[in-house]
């Protein structure tokens, strides 16, 4: 480069697909730069690719030389091998009789044998006949030994099952057993609570049918399991449990609902002590006696004051001023029970409030239609007045 406008002009060369740049404009120093660096990538890219062409073709030709080496052995060994193969078959066809020389280590004694090519040929088939039979041996020896293994892990495997299966058994009676105590136990108890039931006038619930789960058994043609002997005496235990445990829970019902009645029944005497002075039904009036009336309950004569008490648990439906009863409560006790109480003189409970058998509600008093301290004790069973003596 001569000048610098050739400088210039090999730089625009190099950079043709830059056209817009105004080169004009660019300083001599900063053209000078740009053209160095793009003429040193341009040679060091002609000298690696002229280095890699090099090694390349020198690469090509070591591959091409070294495998005609390689050709050239193997063709070889190949051609020395077909010549040895060659040389033996020849030699075997051409003598009937060979040679055997026996070298001990020392040298010494060299011993020889002279034998036929036919005693070579029988004692090469008995050789490979050997081999094959003591192949065969191994095989036969291999597989019986395999399958002895595989019976043996069979054999420990089901003495395992078998132990197992006798552990269970052996825990399944055991447990068998036990219900059985259990159940006999609870045959039993069912028997007395059915005697008790009836000495205190209840109706026992039938029993079950015992034809649902009761035993059976007897000599099988067919072998059978000791498990599924356990487990079918087990299935029959939970049925009969069953069967049990719903007759008891009818048998509490049933006592459960006589207990309730039986508390729900104003069995508790209304006051302390007192005399009662009319009775339940006929009876004079005791405002006019040439008149008869009947009496829907009975009069307890006491002092002015004495206690009045609840015949049975309950609610108290009325306290309050009724007409010819004066201060008058009445209580419902649940199962078509209530009772009231007539002439006293203080009221102690207020309607809605619940109370016990015995609690205190009033006092005795002569208000309303009366011609004395006493009190008027009333007995309702299903809305019809009962006597009331019948309960104490």
């Amino acid at each position: 480069m001569k000048s610098l406008d050739d400088f210039k002009q090999a730089l625009s060369d190099a950079c043709a697909s830059v056209k817009d740049l105004p080169w004009n404009k660019v300083s001599d120093s900063v053209l000078i730069g740009l053209g160095m660096l793009v003429l040193g990538g341009k040679f060091v890219c002609n000298k690696s690719l002229n280095t890699f062409k090099r090694l390349s073709g020198r690469s090509t030709r070591t591959f091409k030389k070294l495998s005609s080496v390689v050709q050239t052995k193997a063709q070889d060994k190949l051609t020395a091998a077909s010549s040895k193969y060659h040389t033996v078959k020849k030699t075997w066809s051409e003598n009937g009789h060979f040679t055997l020389f026996f070298v001990p280590a020392n040298g010494q004694h060299v011993t020889k044998k002279h034998v036929k090519r036919r005693q070579i040929k029988v004692a090469g088939v008995c050789i490979i006949a050997g081999l094959m039979l003591f192949a065969g041996s191994i095989g036969y020896f291999s597989h019986r030994y395999i399958q002895q293994q595989s019976e043996m892990n069979e054999l420990k495997a089901f003495q395992k099952l078998k132990g197992s299966q006798e552990m269970q058994i052996a825990a399944l009676q055991k447990i068998t057993e036990e219900n059985q105590k259990r159940l006999a136990e609870l045959s039993k108890l069912e028997e007395q609570i059915r005697e008790s039931m009836k000495k205190n006038g209840m109706q026992p619930p039938p029993k079950t049918d015992a034809s649902k789960y009761g035993g059976q058994g007897g000599d099988s043609e067919v072998p059978i399991n000791k498990l599924d002997i356990m487990y079918a005496q087990k299935s029959n235990i939970n049925r009969e449990a069953s069967a049990k445990t719903e007759t008891l829970k009818n048998m509490l019902e049933t006592i459960d609902y006589v207990v309730q009645s039986k508390e729900a029944a104003p069995s508790f005497y209304p006051t302390s002590g007192g005399t009662i002075t009319s009775h339940f039904g006929g009876r004079k009036n005791p405002f006019n006696y040439s008149r008869r009336e009947n009496h829907p309950g009975v009069d307890i004569a006491n002092y002015y004051g004495a206690p009045v008490y609840a015949g049975a648990a309950g609610y108290v439906k009325q306290s309050e001023w009724y007409y010819g009863y004066g201060n008058y409560i009445r209580i419902n006790h649940g199962w078509g029970y209530e009772t009231a109480y007539g002439h006293m003189s203080e009221l102690l409970v207020r309607p809605g409030q619940a109370v016990k058998k015995g609690q205190l509600i009033g006092r005795i008093g002569s208000t309303g239609y009366s011609t004395g301290p006493h009190l008027h004790y009333e007995v309702y069973k299903n809305g019809e007045r009962v006597d009331p003596e019948n309960f104490w």
